[in-house]
C-alpha cells in the first residue's frame, strides 16, 4: 500500500508541479491572472540559457522531492517537528499506514533513478 501511495504523491506533487511550471514558463495560459511574482519568475527564466533552464527544473524537482520526503518524515516521526510532543498518524482509506512513508517515498525515487 505504501508504495502505491508514494507513487501517487510523486506523480501528484513532483510531476504535476514540474508540469505546472513548465506551462507557466512556456507561456501557456495556466490561469487568467498571472501574479507579479510569476511575471518575475518568467522574466528570470527567459534570461537563462537552455542549460540553466534545465538546471532550474532539476532544482525544482529536487526541492519537491525533498519537501514530500520531509513531510512524510514528520508523519513517520523521523524528522523533528517544531511543536514538541506532537505525533502524527496517516490513515489511508481508514487504514493506518504503519509509518514508513518516508522510506517508501525515497525507495520509489531510488527505483525511478535506477530504471533510467
Amino acid at each position: 500500500m505504501n508504495k502505491t501511495i508514494a507513487k501517487g504523491f510523486y506523480d501528484t506533487v513532483v510531476v504535476e508541479i514540474i508540469n505546472f511550471y513548465t506551462k507557466i514558463f512556456a507561456g501557456v495560459e495556466v490561469s487568467k491572472r498571472i501574479t507579479d511574482e510569476e511575471k518575475r519568475m518568467i522574466s528570470l527564466y527567459d534570461s537563462l540559457n537552455n542549460s540553466d533552464k534545465a538546471l532550474l527544473f532539476d532544482i525544482m524537482e529536487q526541492i519537491s522531492k525533498d519537501t514530500v520526503s520531509y513531510v512524510f518524515g514528520l508523519i513517520d516521526g523521523t524528522c523533528t517537528f517544531s511543536v514538541p510532543s506532537t505525533e502524527f498518524k496517516l490513515y489511508i482509506n481508514d487504514e493506518d499506514s504503519d509509518m514508513g512513508m518516508q522510506d517508501s517515498f525515497l525507495a520509489y525515487i531510488q527505483e525511478l533513478n535506477t530504471s533510467e
